[in-house]
């Protein structure tokens, strides 16, 4: 009898871990390209490139043989850089700003985006309110920011998401709306992270992100859902 109770106990534990592990395997999965598509659609973003189409690409700090192709945010930043780039470089007068869909990028290997300024100001002063954000990091921000709160989700076909706006105030306007006090519950994160964490088939963490473009265009994925 002890040994037939010893290798029930070895049975049953072995069937607990599957179990566990089973868990585990279904809880962190990765979104597939399609999804992580859909969940930001509607959003542009920006590129330079010419009629024959070649883009503008960007020397890794890391390995002069990587480049990475360039985007950009908002449109205004974008021309900026075509401006400054035809005064100091023999530029071909037709080279010009074009839109791609963000949707479009994630599928690049390597992703480069240049924020917009004003969003680092902001990510900085909401990453700022952070009790345990150390003194040194309380000044720089790397990559595009995120805003999200756990005060606003949606939910949209039977499925809840928490809404990721890129614009800080876009998110304001929505909480006002909402007659909830922004103070204290914004989250900052960054795209490009997120979109990896979207992709990783280890964890679920960003696996309910929508992201929110700049103003009208933030809601083209939710009204095409509803």
């Amino acid at each position: 009898m002890g040994f037939w109770r010893q290798a029930n106990e070895e049975f049953s534990d072995i069937v607990h871990r599957m179990a566990n592990n089973m868990k585990k395997m279904l809880h962190g999965h990765g979104l597939s390209a399609a999804e992580i598509r859909k969940r930001m659609a509607g959003i542009p973003a920006y590129k330079l490139s010419n009629y024959t189409d070649n883009k503008v690409f960007i020397n890794s700090d890391h390995d002069e043989n990587k480049r990475f192709p360039l985007h950009f945010i908002t449109k205004p930043d974008a021309l900026d850089f075509l401006e400054t780039a035809k005064l100091h470089y023999d530029l071909e007068r037709d080279w010009r700003i074009v839109d791609t869909p963000l949707s479009d990028v994630i599928d690049d290997e390597t992703i480069r985006f240049v924020p917009d300024l004003l969003q680092i100001k902001n990510a900085i002063k909401e990453k700022g309110k952070e009790k345990d954000m150390p003194a040194s990091d309380d000044k720089i921000f790397i990559g595009v920011p995120i805003f999200k709160t756990s005060e606003f989700t949606l939910e949209v076909t039977g499925e809840i998401f928490r809404p990721a706006f890129l614009r800080k105030e876009d998110l304001q306007e929505r909480l006002a709306a909402m007659n909830i006090s922004p103070e204290d519950s914004i989250e900052v994160g960054s795209l490009e992270e997120t979109i990896q964490e979207m992709k990783d088939r280890s964890t679920s963490k960003s696996n309910d992100i929508l992201f929110i473009g700049l103003g009208d265009t933030s809601w083209t994925w939710l009204h095409e859902h509803q």
